[in-house]
């Protein structure tokens, strides 16, 4: 019974996914580019806003989307004030859509 109830949940996680396939993934998403920030102490890839603010995802490595620096995103996220950071450049975020533009 029990594995009966995780597959439906599967199922149904995966029909919610966001596709970056599809056009207008993410149409509230704010547009940024992808940035590798390897060379500061404690940072990775973090997104650049237009107005030159940075956004550093807890989950971009679980997005099933091709990660390529200097490639221009649209993305849609939580902030999430409950987590700190050691790279310390913006402001830690949660991707809740993620498609490349």
């Amino acid at each position: 019974m029990l594995f009966r109830y995780l597959i439906l949940i599967l199922a149904l996680a995966g029909f919610a996914k966001c596709d970056s396939t599809d056009q207008n993934t993410c149409p509230e998403g704010a547009e940024v580019q992808l940035l590798d920030l390897t060379g500061l102490d404690g940072c990775t890839l973090v997104f650049e806003t237009l107005d030159g603010s940075r956004l550093e995802p807890l989950n971009l490595n679980a997005q099933d989307i091709e990660k390529v620096v200097g490639a221009s995103y649209k993305i849609e996220y939580s902030e999430r004030p409950d987590y700190a950071s050691i790279c310390m450049v913006g402001t830690i975020i949660e991707i809740t859509c993620i498609e490349r533009i």
